[in-house]
């Protein structure tokens, strides 16, 4: 039996825990004790139900640090987010690693299982074995040492420097730091949970191809992904849209002032007055995250951020998508998307006008929803996600164990 922690630092949202849960519980089955340390204990907690396992609080930072360009908006690339969370900042990630040092004393774990974690991943650097999960946005390829370089997502080289001059400070006197960022995650094993498809580095990926632990291997999904569903008649409309989100409202606006057969919204936040007003406007609305395969089944068409489950259970399900994302990695998975002709979207919203017309471009489109559905279709037909995938949630237990073993000097 191994003690094993789950960690989520960065990056809000529900779907962390919603993936942290079932991964506890696949631990504890093969005999493992599992400690979640998150950034929102409260959504773990609620996802874990009757679990009794323990959730800790992550330690973060919420005010951003100094990053080498002018403004969030100019961030392209994850060296860049390294630098915005603290990587950058040698007071900040001196307390970060403090801290996380700290925990991991008290927790006497064997090893850390990560995602969006960089500060626990430097205080586990050369200290612990490390297993990385995540989505291709989040976890880039690496390339000759260096973290992938996209056509238009390469992080500021000075955020680069800055990021390998502190974590050479900080980490002084107990590692050798490593030459560049991307040597923090370089020698673990890193478990990609997406489909190529949504993975703004596909291309660029050199998947490990034997039983070796460590490099990057394509998992699959850890859930099942839906069935292919036969496109739906007319224009009704799920729209998932966090009302936070800058584009939001003149989505919603857009939406409802056009002749949509039915218009399902689950918008997080929103007020209970206004999801009131909807309703009485014809509009469902639900008020606790739905059940994808369920509304989308129902939908002719999708509209969203481009989180990366929707994507993934729009694309296999069959629907087309019109992607308005909030942030970085939404708008990565967004681009590619688009790139391949998976999905629209992304053009400035400058008017309600521009974006209603480019919603009845991407509604009139006749053979979207058939092109979509044959793309499920081939999707479901293809290795390693047929049937849907759900393999992956094995494979995160089979290659931790692999790495324990490895770290204790065994065959692996």
């Amino acid at each position: 039996m191994a003690r094993i922690g789950l960690v989520w630092e960065r990056g809000q949202g529900q779907s962390y825990a919603r993936r942290f849960a079932p991964l506890a519980a696949a631990l504890a089955d093969a005999g493992h004790e599992p400690l979640m340390v998150v950034r929102d204990t409260a959504a773990v907690a609620r996802a874990l139900g009757t679990n009794v396992w323990p959730v800790l609080q992550a330690p973060w930072i919420e005010a951003p640090s100094r990053v080498a360009h002018a403004g969030a908006s100019a961030i392209s690339g994850f060296v860049d987010l390294l630098a915005l969370h603290g990587m950058g900042d040698e007071a900040a990630l001196r307390m970060l690693v403090g801290k996380w040092d700290a925990l991991l004393d008290l927790l006497r774990l064997d090893l850390l299982l990560v995602e969006n974690a960089p500060a626990a991943t430097a205080a586990a650097f050369g200290r612990m074995p490390v297993v990385h999960l995540g989505c291709g946005a989040m976890l880039p390829a690496i390339v000759d040492g260096r973290f992938a370089r996209g056509a238009r997502w390469r992080s500021t080289a000075e955020n680069e420097r800055a990021v390998s001059r502190t974590l050479s400070v900080v980490l002084e006197g107990r590692v050798a730091a490593p030459p560049t960022p991307a040597g923090l995650f370089a020698g673990a094993p890193r478990l990609l949970y997406d489909l190529p498809e949504v993975d703004p580095y596909a291309a660029q990926r050199q998947p490990v191809t034997d039983d070796t632990v460590s490099g990057e291997r394509r998992i699959g999904p850890l859930d099942p992904l839906p069935s292919a569903k036969a496109p739906v008649g007319g224009r009704h409309v799920f729209a998932y849209l966090p009302f936070t989100s800058n584009v939001c409202d003149p989505v919603l606006r857009a939406l409802l002032e056009m002749n949509l057969a039915s218009l399902e919204l689950f918008v997080p936040g929103m007020p209970g007055g206004l999801q009131g007003r909807l309703r009485e406007r014809g509009v469902t609305v639900h008020t606790a995250t739905p059940d994808l395969e369920d509304v989308l089944t129902r939908a002719s068409h999708v509209v969203h951020p481009a989180g990366v489950e929707t994507s993934m259970a729009a694309l296999a399900i069959g629907r087309p998508q019109f992607l308005v994302p909030d942030h970085m990695a939404q708008a990565m998975i967004a681009h590619t998307m688009v790139a391949a002709g998976l999905a629209a979207g992304l053009r400035p919203i400058d008017s309600i006008e521009r974006l209603q017309a480019r919603l009845r471009e991407f509604f009139g489109h006749v053979d979207a929803p058939r092109k979509a559905f044959a793309l499920a279709v081939a999707l479901q037909q293809r290795p390693p996600f047929a049937g849907g995938g759900g393999e992956g949630r094995a494979q995160v237990v089979r290659i931790c164990e692999a790495t324990l073993e490895r770290a204790r000097g065994g065959p692996a």
